[in-house]
């Protein structure tokens, strides 16, 4: 799945410069959407509908919120920073599944966690002046998957079977923004 969009969010933090190195931390917090995707695959006929029926599984995975706690270090040229950073993150992960098929069968499930990961990536800021800079950043993000368990049941054949299913979020952000340095 994929999902691309508008987020918003804040950051802070603080830095050292020895000559031209600069060390740093910074903790942000933003909200942002997740992703969901249907999609049908034909029956195999060992249980439920007659083979070639269809099958619809639809999943649905979202993460509204991202809050990393980051290292970054970085060469000052003049007023240009180019940096890499690294550390934490967590967020909230949800995931709810559907299944349907041309029987009558049917089922739901789903779960929520929130969970701890990892984020590392590379940006460039620019200070235009004493107190304010703009900032262009990558972060790759990844977290462990979560998992569901639920039951599907089709009154039609008479039968109901135990379902589990995982999810996990990766995330790749590409993002702007605007500093005030105190």
């Amino acid at each position: 799945m994929s999902s691309t969009g508008f987020s918003g969010g804040v950051e802070g933090g603080y830095n050292w410069q020895n000559g031209p190195a600069v060390y740093g931390i910074e903790l942000d917090f933003e909200s942002f959407k997740g992703a969901s995707r249907t999609s049908s695959v034909p029956s195999n006929g060992t249980a439920g509908p007659p083979a070639g029926s269809p099958i619809t599984i639809g999943s649905s995975v979202s993460a509204d919120w991202l809050f990393t706690s980051r290292a970054r270090i970085g060469y000052a040229f003049n007023d240009i920073l180019i940096y890499g950073t690294g550390g934490l993150a967590l967020t909230r992960l949800d995931a709810s599944y559907t299944y349907s098929d041309a029987s009558g069968g049917a089922g739901a499930w789903n779960t929520g966690e929130n969970k701890l990961g990892w984020t590392a990536g590379c940006g460039v800021e620019w200070a235009f002046t004493k107190a304010w800079s703009v900032k262009a950043e990558y972060l790759y993000v990844k977290f462990n998957s979560i998992t569901a368990s639920g039951t599907i049941l089709a009154p039609a054949f008479g039968y109901h079977n135990a379902i589990s299913t995982s999810a996990d979020l990766t995330a790749q952000i590409a993002r702007a923004g605007v500093n005030y340095k105190f």
